[in-house]
């Protein structure tokens, strides 16, 4: 599979997790046979808000060595907000950036992200 001109290599990959696909739990994917992973989903408007100074999303950017492939997840509704976030992050050692437009969580839906996001084109 290609995300633009990034080939991934084929096998499981982890997905991202609320909670849970952290820098740890990815390099123990990868040490198991994970292809490739994607981080916990990190708040545009939050980092952006933040000025790249909150401890709880710095920790979301930690990579480990050996962790392989690995994407940043993030999540927003206002494109201003997730274009300079992207922007911002994109040297953090990450090989891509996902947009989350799938998250079901009534806390990400209620602020109309996440899977919220399908309801307007």
């Amino acid at each position: 599979m290609k995300i633009g001109t990034i080939a991934l290599p084929a096998g499981a990959g982890l997905a991202p997790m609320a909670g849970v696909t952290d820098a740890a739990m990815r390099l123990l994917c990868r040490e198991s046979g994970a292809a490739w992973a994607v981080s916990e989903m990190l708040s545009a408007k939050g980092w952006v808000y933040s000025q790249g100074k909150n401890r709880n999303a710095l920790e979301l950017l930690t990579r480990l060595p050996g962790e392989g492939i690995a994407g940043l997840q993030l999540f927003g509704r206002e494109p201003e907000y997730v274009a300079r976030a992207a922007e911002e992050l994109q040297d953090r050692g990450f090989a891509f950036i996902d947009l989350n437009f799938g998250c079901p969580a009534p806390k990400i839906t209620g602020n109309l992200e996440g899977s919220a996001m399908m309801r307007e084109p």
